[in-house]
């Protein structure tokens, strides 16, 4: 089923099943409901998240000055990355070449002049999360992919559709392909099957 399927499914019963606001408000609830459950399930068993994965994002660099420290250096930097469901203290389950055959360290801001230092160290890509983008500290690099689990699955849908009509909510594939069938409780005591 498609989250718009969901939404009219829940809504039937209340006979707001045209109402759009109020469908709105629960394919919301459904995301954020579905994002919780995953997130605890993921920290309850942290090797699953190989089957939550969703298909990476390819995402193309355009270059941004910025202070690094006492002068201003320049990054490559993305436009904005959706939010991706934090469990297990990671963020993203790739980030690297758009081919895929290179991963990128991640550092904090001002620790890459540190990392440089060293000799093996200082040959690695490295990037930062910036919390809407992410900046690779190279000036050479046109593209990266990034891979990891979504918080919301529709704005990475967006990002995909290459048609002006797509609607994210009537794609059948949910979060991560939906490995398993997940019943979501809402608040007013309804059930939904995923």
């Amino acid at each position: 089923m498609t989250l718009n399927e969901y939404a009219v499914q829940l809504a039937e019963p209340y006979n707001r099943q045209f109402d759009i606001p109020y469908l709105s408000m629960v394919k919301d609830r459904i995301i954020i409901k579905v994002g919780r459950m995953l997130r605890n399930s993921l920290d309850k068993n942290p090797n699953d998240r190989k089957f939550y994965r969703m298909e990476p994002l390819i995402l193309p660099l355009h270059s941004t000055t910025m202070g690094c420290g006492p002068t201003a250096c320049t990054v490559m930097e993305t436009d904005y990355i959706p939010t991706p469901l934090r469990s297990n203290g990671i963020l993203f389950d790739f980030v690297g070449s758009a081919d895929g055959s290179t991963v990128f360290t991640e550092v904090s801001l001002g620790m890459d002049v540190y990392i440089n230092s060293t000799e093996y160290a200082s040959r690695r890509t490295k990037y930062r999360w910036m919390g809407d983008r992410i900046q690779v500290v190279s000036n050479i690099i046109p593209k990266i992919m990034v891979q990891g689990i979504w918080a919301d699955p529709r704005v990475v849908a967006k990002l995909r559709c290459d048609d002006k009509n797509c609607n994210p909510d009537d794609l059948r594939k949910g979060a991560a392909g939906e490995p398993v069938n997940t019943t979501v409780k809402l608040d007013n005591g309804e059930t939904v099957q995923r």
